[in-house]
């Protein structure tokens, strides 16, 4: 009886244990498709031509990885320049600045290595500002810009 019990016991631990990774290989899953499918999207806006869907995936690959090395780069390099930028209109410019110039770095770099994309210098550079915008939009707290409202009556 206690070893039918023992064993009810670990059977549902590892329904529980399978069905928790079930829901986090799901979520990747969508993360993935949604990011994927987004590029894909734009890519069709632009008018950017790639041979095979396979080429497609290296490239968004690529640019995931390399993306991510050169992410925590400019992230270093805007901490490091913060303190300079008195306004938030300076500090916005240098955000902006840095962050379009290695989300562009990435690009033509995943674009070098996969020769069977082609993209134009304006289109990456397009692809770097829509990606920043994303970014900035994402990391935005909401309620962090307050509003002194006046009443001049």
């Amino acid at each position: 009886m206690r070893k039918q019990k023992k064993k009810e016991d670990m059977m549902s631990k590892i329904i529980a244990i399978l069905f928790v990774m079930l829901i986090i290989v799901v979520a990747l899953v969508a993360i993935a498709g949604v990011y994927f499918f987004g590029l894909l999207g734009i890519f069709k806006f632009m008018g950017v031509t790639y041979i095979t869907t396979s080429a497609f995936l290296w490239f968004v690959l690529l640019l995931l990885i390399v993306g991510s090395i050169v992410d925590f780069l400019s992230r270093a390099l805007i901490s490091l320049f913060k303190p300079f930028a008195t306004s938030a209109l300076s500090r916005f410019i240098l955000i902006a600045t840095i962050d379009i110039w290695f989300s562009w770095f990435a690009i033509y770099t995943a674009d070098t290595f996969v020769k069977e994309i082609t993209l134009s210098f304006g289109a990456e550079f397009a692809l770097a500002v829509i990606l920043f915008i994303i970014d900035y939009g994402l990391d935005m707290k909401v309620g962090s810009v307050k509003v002194k409202v006046e009443n001049n009556t």
